[in-house]
């Protein structure tokens, strides 16, 4: 076999990666924390097979394929030697392989590269170490390839007014401070002159105080949407050094969820768009908030990432606790009055402005206090406002997926690469001619689309009901109680009748 390829010191941009051990073990869980999933080569058919055999299906696989490129190959070998030889004549030519193992090897093949762990390791250590010389690995590889996406470099060009600005046109790529009645409103552009369609990114968590405001989250991915795109700072931020999220829930006067959905409205105005071509995007904090902005700008739509509904059950208490009694000036977020009420609860928002905007949900079924919470929540108390009011039926997409990090365990949302595709897909039905755009055309009944990504399971390990099993077990649920009553009341007047008659 031909063993031409990458040197020793060649890092050269690895298009696929393949794992050599068994499915579900160190390595899949370190390339879905560093969320590198989608590239990965599939072999489910040879997985019983040895790292030999499964190497000689991936050349059988690419061989002639020069699309496949180059292809980075993981393989862990805790205990015993390597057969390296055997390993590097089964390797298709383009491929480099590393093998981490606890006793170090010198390999004769430059496509075959052993990084020693300690022999004395634990379990525990071998694998934290095994994760951290991954991350190094895929730390290497150079901007732009399919590993590191990167993007353009932060652009320095900054615009400030007190008034949305008229001169923004596309193409415009920087920051914009925009002060309305002396608060700054930050946001960043990336305005494109080919685009038809605005993504919005919400705001993350912020890790105060080493992180300095404003803060764009993810204005890196704007090279990867067909869209041009914005970038929002919360400016319930700057109410508190200590604040680590907002919600954008504003001040007991100011509605700032609602004012930056007027400020994102004027701009899509000035760049030619209608809000029916405006998406709102956020995970978490970010989720939270774009389902309030794409509520205040009737006709846009929101995609959320497993994100807060009600601040009063937020996982985050008392973080929420503070932003509430610093910006609204109540004791805690469950004391928040009435009358505000719709600032720390979506559903309330919904209420308030009379309107549900068509929405993707992407939910991380592992994250089981989400799903509880407020996923579960959500979905229920939507289907009951489109049950109460006209205004409430939209289109409601759900998509299930399951997601774990070794880091930071079910708190994990979706990889930048997945998450745009569908944001991206959600672009292309905007256009109602294209077939996709059928679950977001308007229409007089609420629509509703449960999707999963194969194999998503709960945090407990268990698929999910599919969602007609849950309303089926809803509907039994409401028809036995409804017999009980009806018993009951057979039961109940016909004793009291007598009672009476024998009191007259």
């Amino acid at each position: 076999m031909n063993t031409a390829g990458p040197s020793a010191d060649q890092v050269p941009a690895f298009r696929r990666i393949l794992n050599l051990d068994p499915p579900g073990g160190l390595i899949d869980q370190y390339l879905e924390t560093f969320q590198q999933k989608h590239l990965q080569i599939n072999l489910d058919s040879a997985h019983e097979k040895g790292p030999s055999e499964r190497l000689r299906t991936l050349h059988e696989l690419v061989e002639g394929k020069a699309a496949h490129g180059p292809i980075l190959i993981f393989a862990t070998k805790p205990e015993g030697a390597v057969e390296l030889e055997e390993l590097a004549s089964a390797m298709p030519p383009q491929a480099v392989l590393y093998v981490f193992a606890r006793e170090h090897r010198k390999s004769g093949n430059p496509r075959v590269r052993v990084q020693g762990v300690p022999a004395k390791s634990s379990d525990e250590e071998f694998a934290r170490k095994v994760g951290g010389h991954i991350f190094r690995i895929l730390g290497q590889q150079p901007q732009g390839s399919p590993i590191n996406p990167g993007s353009a470099p932060f652009p320095s060009e900054h615009y400030e007014s007190e008034e949305v600005p008229t001169n923004l046109l596309a193409p415009y790529r920087g920051t914009v401070r925009t002060v309305r009645d002396g608060v700054p409103f930050d946001y960043f552009c990336d305005f494109k002159p080919e685009a038809h369609h605005l993504v919005v990114f919400g705001q993350s968590t912020v890790q105060r105080p080493s992180v300095t405001l404003p803060a764009f989250h993810r204005w890196e991915w704007s090279g990867d949407v067909n869209a041009s795109v914005m970038v929002v700072n919360d400016p319930t931020l700057y109410l508190g050094e200590s604040l680590e999220a907002g919600w954008w829930i504003g001040t007991p006067e100011r509605d700032y969820a609602r004012e930056m959905a007027e400020i994102v409205s004027a701009l899509a105005k000035r760049l030619g768009f209608s809000a029916e071509n405006v998406i709102f995007y956020g995970d978490s904090v970010g989720g939270y908030s774009s389902l309030h902005m794409a509520a205040c700008l009737p006709g846009s739509k929101a995609v959320v990432d497993s994100p807060q509904i009600d601040l009063r059950q937020c996982q985050q208490h008392r973080s929420a606790d503070a932003a509430t009694m610093i910006a609204l000036h109540s004791s805690s977020v469950a004391e928040t009055p009435t009358s505000l009420v719709h600032r720390v609860d979506v559903i309330e928002r919904f209420r308030h402005e009379e309107r549900v905007p068509d929405f993707l949900y992407l939910q991380n079924l592992r994250d089981v206090f989400h799903v509880e919470k407020h996923y579960t929540d959500f979905k229920s108390r939507t289907l009951m406002l489109a049950e109460q009011h006209e205004w409430a039926r939209s289109n409601a997409e759900y998509f299930e997926y399951s997601a774990w990090s070794v880091i930071s365990g079910s708190r994990f949302f979706m990889s930048r690469h997945d998450t745009v595709q569908h944001i991206n897909r959600i672009i292309r039905s905007s256009d109602y001619s294209s077939p996709e755009a059928r679950h977001l055309k308007p229409t007089n009944k609420p629509t509703f689309q449960l999707k999963r990504r194969p194999g998503a399971t709960s945090g407990y390990g268990t698929p999910l009901p599919s969602e007609g099993a849950q309303r089926n077990a809803s509907y039994r649920k409401k028809r036995a109680i409804a017999l009980a009553l009806v018993i009951a009341a057979l039961v109940t007047i016909p004793a009291l009748i007598l009672t009476l008659v024998l009191l007259g």
